[in-house]
């Protein structure tokens, strides 16, 4: 049992999202109360020697410890990727076999989040009769997929609150890895996918804030159980946010509305940009023109497949 002033927060990398994975920690330690101090447990795919001293010096800077754990990927192996998400996404359902016993609560953070609010707020929860506290990610229509009752509500698994005791009691990795090994075809959004079939529902919502995700600035009214007001909170003022989609906010093209809040943060750490103006004439001057040429691309691809098709119906004439 940590003491009540230590918070254990959970995160899976590769070497790929390492510098992500500092931005965060950067924002978690920076935000968060002096009193606290933050074991961090990082379930390590692959990160380099340089950028695991890098996070050793970030996080002992602010007074709290690092452990990075090696993870053996053959159980991975065949579980589905794509073109964004990694075999590291798969690490935190492994969670109740990584973790001491010692540990009875933890929060786990994906690692393209910014943490704008003492997380502190967030640990002070109470989980005692609970497992699993998350935020809801609205606009899931395919419970049958994955054998969900239809009222059943599907979270977003890149901010978990966890009673660890319970996680163990209930199995939860172990019925998490054998639906993916049973079900693999069934998966669209790979291991939260799974933890969703496992939970089936059964899982306590937080106040959307606490999980800001991209698909957000997007929901009308009676998309999602949260209130008009929560929405209106997370959106305007929201303690972490997910940059959710595939579109990143260091990918040259996004367009999320908080995107400089990452390059910010991002200029307080080792990976920081040496010339950041050229990156803000990038931004300003350049962007735009590839916006328009990106444009006239998918302008010119759908004159092509229209002209296709025209030309095709002539033929079967």
């Amino acid at each position: 049992m940590l003491p009540p002033t230590e918070i254990c927060i959970v995160v899976s990398a590769d070497n790929t999202y390492a510098k992500h994975m500092g931005v965060m920690l950067y924002s978690l330690l920076s935000r968060a109360d002096c009193k606290s101090k933050f074991i961090i447990h990082v379930f390590d795919g692959g990160i380099s020697k340089e950028n695991i001293q890098k996070i050793g010096n970030l996080v002992s800077g602010f007074g709290s410890t690092v452990y990075f754990i090696a993870m053996g990927k053959s159980i991975y192996d065949n579980y589905p990727v794509s073109n964004h998400i990694s075999l590291s996404t798969y690490y935190r359902i492994s969670i109740q076999y990584l973790l001491s016993h010692s540990y009875s609560k933890a929060i786990y953070l994906d690692c393209d989040v910014i943490v704008k609010e003492d997380i502190s707020k967030l640990w002070e929860i109470d989980v005692s009769n609970q497992i699993l506290f998350a935020v809801e990610d609205s606009g899931f229509e395919n419970n049958d997929r994955l054998f969900m009752p239809n009222d059943a509500l599907y979270f977003n698994a890149g901010v978990l609150l966890i009673n660890l005791d319970n996680w163990r009691k209930a199995d939860i990795s172990g019925r998490a890895h054998k639906f993916i090994q049973d079900y693999p075809d069934r998966l669209l959004l790979h291991d939260q996918d799974a933890l969703n079939a496992v939970f089936c529902g059964s899982w306590q919502q937080l106040h959307p804030r606490w999980n800001q995700q991209t698909k957000m600035f997007r929901l009308h009214q009676g998309e999602a159980t949260f209130s008009e007001l929560e929405l209106s909170e997370a959106l305007h003022s929201p303690a972490i946010i997910h940059f959710t989609e595939a579109s990143k906010p260091w990918h040259y093209m996004n367009e999320h509305p908080y995107r400089d809040e990452y390059f910010q943060v991002l200029q307080y750490t080792k990976w920081k940009y040496r010339f950041p103006e050229i990156r803000s004439f990038f931004v300003l001057i350049v962007k735009p023109f590839i916006g328009i040429a990106y444009n006239i691309l998918d302008s010119l691809k759908m004159c092509y497949v229209g002209a296709k098709k025209v030309l095709n119906s002539r033929d079967n004439k």
